[in-house]
């Protein structure tokens, strides 16, 4: 599927579908763009940049694949990088207010990306501390870069 989207083909195209069917087989195909399809999901960059507002998905598995994005899309080089990671901690704990299991795996990688730079100027994420502050004090999450 990388192949066919370095190409310029999306998920909807004939030729990635057929180039995933020549890799996985028909049935497995199948399934896949069938998840694919019904994913439904919302660009992360639309969290970033109303990230208390915009709707969260209803299904867990949805959830989970939004924070990975989400995350992804904050750490990325990006001339806004430390807004856009404090951003990403406001949705990481509205997921976190209803399911905080599901946004722990989210939470540890926002933690181990927090820079002293970013502590300087913004201090602690809120959403980290009211979401995860027992965490951090027992030691399961910690600042690896600000440290």
């Amino acid at each position: 599927m990388a192949a066919a989207e370095a190409a310029g083909f999306n998920s909807r195209d004939a030729v990635t579908r057929a180039l995933v069917r020549g890799c996985v087989g028909q049935a497995s195909s199948d399934e896949f763009f069938t998840w694919l399809v019904n994913l439904d999901l919302l660009d992360p960059e639309e969290y970033l940049e109303r990230p208390e507002t915009t709707p969260l998905p209803d299904r867990q598995d949805k959830r989970l694949v939004t924070l990975d994005t989400l995350v992804t899309a904050a750490l990325k080089d990006h001339p806004d990088r430390i807004g856009r990671y404090y951003r990403a901690w406001k949705v990481v704990g509205r997921i976190a207010k209803d399911e905080v299991d599901l946004a722990v795996p989210a939470a540890r990688v926002l933690s181990r990306h927090i820079t002293q730079e970013m502590l300087t100027a913004r201090g602690v994420p809120p959403e980290m501390l009211e979401a995860f502050g027992e965490m951090f004090e027992s030691g399961d999450f910690e600042f690896e870069e600000a440290v």
